[in-house]
């Protein structure tokens, strides 16, 4: 008594096989990417929007509230605003995905620090506004990667 066994269109098999490796980088590229720029977005949109509870005082004769320690940096000149960016992963995902300001003052309203305010050394409190952009961001990259796994599963 024989048995045979066969496998039909292994070579097809074989080749997605291989190809696995590179459809899973490209799904955790586009997921980096989401976090990144929706980093970004979010980040921008704690400036330019929400309430602010700070102190208020008049520049350049227009009325404005400042932020609070803890909450985001209140939009005065859009500056900061408009200094954030993203990059994307290109083909190499160790090279990461970036968001963030370029910005001298960035890091010192994200994490707190001493600055030069109308001559004066003075301590500002952290207003974060990146990091908690990036918590949101991350907690929906689960999801995306989910997404773009069935993705290149089936494309």
């Amino acid at each position: 008594m024989k048995y045979t066994v066969s496998l039909e269109n292994f070579d097809a098999l074989m080749q997605e096989l291989l190809e696995l490796p590179e459809r899973a980088n490209a799904s955790i590229a586009r997921t980096l990417n989401f976090v990144a720029q929706s980093t970004a977005q979010r980040a921008k949109g704690k400036i330019r929007s929400g309430r602010k509870s700070g102190h208020v005082y008049y520049f350049d004769g227009v009325r404005h509230q400042a932020s609070a320690p803890g909450e985001a940096p209140a939009n005065l000149s859009g500056s900061l605003a408009a200094s954030i960016t993203f990059t994307k992963i290109t083909d190499n995902i160790q090279s990461g995905a970036t968001a963030g300001s370029d910005l001298s003052y960035a890091a010192t309203l994200e994490f707190g620090g001493y600055t030069t305010f109308r001559g004066r050394n003075v301590y500002v409190e952290p207003r974060p506004f990146l990091l908690p952009s990036f918590e949101e961001a991350i907690q929906q990259a689960d999801i995306v990667l989910k997404r773009e796994f069935e993705r290149g599963k089936n494309g």
